[in-house]
């Protein structure tokens, strides 16, 4: 199941993620894959703690939406945030048993600059669904769909960043 919904946010608190995810310290090291051959394809992410999830209020915000049908937040395991350049290479990926809301966070973002998330079939061979990226968007998504990213084209503006929030599957 692959579920989108749009403008998630009011306008106000959109922007204010876009601030907070601007303002983050980003680091390298998050890895699609944990496969020797694709050890060089390091990603820049933001791994926020406790607090900065409480300071981005994201969790009451998302409890607001109708999402929260789907999601246990109880099961909350962790944040992180994707920053991603023209480029640069992903990898087909799972997250075992763990739901995933991913937050498409760029105020603007025009459909020639790509970005789309890429989904596969099971067995990791056809493209089944490629989410548009598309700001104020939320994805869910169950974490062992075999997922990746399409990175931005060289004509984006800006970096591509998302957030996405991992919770265990009952």
């Amino acid at each position: 199941m692959i579920n989108t919904y749009d403008n998630v946010f009011s306008i106000n608190y959109a922007a204010s993620v876009w601030q907070f995810v601007k303002s983050s310290l980003y680091k390298l090291g998050w890895q699609d894959s944990d496969s020797l051959e694709h050890s060089n394809n390091l990603c820049l992410h933001s791994t926020y703690n406790g607090i900065d999830v409480k300071n981005l209020s994201i969790l009451d915000e998302l409890r607001k939406h109708e999402v929260s049908k789907l999601v246990n937040f109880d099961n909350f395991q962790k944040c992180v945030v994707n920053l991603t350049v023209p480029g640069q290479t992903h990898i087909e990926h799972t997250h075992n048993n763990e739901d995933v809301l991913l937050y498409y966070v760029n105020s603007i973002w025009n459909r020639e600059w790509a970005g789309e998330t890429l989904f596969y079939s099971d067995d990791g061979v056809e493209l089944e669904k490629a989410v548009e990226y598309v700001p104020n968007r939320l994805v869910f998504f169950n974490g062992e769909h075999p997922h990746t990213i399409r990175p931005p084209t060289f004509e984006a503006s800006f970096y591509r960043f998302t957030i996405s929030l991992f919770f265990t599957r009952d």
